[in-house]
Order: structure tokens, then sequence, then C-alpha cells
């Protein structure tokens, strides 16, 4: 009876500790302690020919101006983008579907898909969306937003229609 009573003990004891562990770490989880996205870093990952830095992307609670990133083309060609589409994995940012390029040509910029807009080769633009719902933002938060560009080769023409897709992850400011 001895021995039943000391390897009872030891379980109750040790099982105790380890509830008390499992707690604590679902604590740490419940409050986002465990949240590995937040120690990654920003960034910005485009297809070949066309690049981005993740050092000059802005993202801020707003309905204009969401977000707003840099990028430069690299396709050895003038390329005419078409359309602009934006998805995002916050479901508190709402829609983004304003898309205004901004370079020294149009310091106002334009709207795409409005209006076409010609990017030329080595050039780079300013890209500023603006969501619906931008204001709901959370500072210190990461939103990761996938933007897809409709383009074609300036020299071949819209048969020679393409699209390319890049992802871009920020902190909130």
């Amino acid at each position: 009876m001895k021995k039943a009573q000391g390897a009872l003990e030891f379980l109750m004891t040790y099982g105790w500790a380890f509830l008390v562990i499992l707690i604590m770490i679902g604590a740490l989880a419940y409050f986002g302690v465990l949240n590995p996205s937040k120690y990654l870093p920003d960034k910005c990952i485009m297809p070949v020919g066309m690049s981005c830095d993740k050092d000059r992307m802005i993202l801020q609670r707003s309905n204009t101006g969401t977000a707003i990133f840099e990028i430069k083309n690299g396709l050895m060609d003038t390329i005419t983008l078409t359309n602009i589409r934006v998805n995002t994995d916050s479901n508190v940012i709402g829609s983004c579907n304003t898309v205004r390029m901004h370079d020294s040509a149009f310091p106002a910029g334009v709207v795409v898909p409005t209006v076409t807009y010609n990017m030329s080769d080595g050039g780079t633009a300013i890209m500023n969306i603006s969501c619906t719902s931008g204001q709901n933002l959370i500072s210190g938060n990461k939103v990761k937003f996938t933007v897809t560009f409709d383009y074609y080769p300036a020299s071949a023409g819209p048969l020679y229609y393409k699209n390319m897709t890049g992802e871009f992850t920020a902190t909130v400011r």
C-alpha cells in the first residue's frame, strides 16, 4: 500500500505542476505574447521584374491613404497598368478598392482602373491604397495585402495582357 500511495502522491504533485504550466501557456497565447507574426519584420514580395522596398511602406489608421507602398518597374519595358485588385487578410479593414498611383509625372495621382497608368522601365511609383474601414486598424498589428496588377507591355499593346501578384506585410502605425 505504501508504494501505491507514494506513486499517487508523485503523480498528483507533478500533475498539478503540469496543469499550472498549461494554464500559463494558454494565458500567454490568449494575450498574444506567443504570436510570432508580431516579431516578424515588415516585408514586400514582388514577382521577378518588379520590386518594392519594405522600408518605404506605410500602413496607418485612416480611410484615405490606408496603405502606401513604393514599387519599381524592372521589366525592361514600359508597362501600362489597366487594373489593380487589393485583397487583405484583415476583416476589420473593409474593402480596399481605391488605388491611386503617384509619380513625378502625376504628383496628384491617377486612380487605376479609372485611368490606365504608364510606368516606364526603371521608374518608381507610389501606390496609395484607401480602405473603407481603415480607421478600425489597431496600432502595432500587422496586416497582409495581396495586390494583383493587370498590365501589358506598352511596346506590345493590350493584346499581350498579363497579370502579376505581389504581397505586402506591414505594421500599423
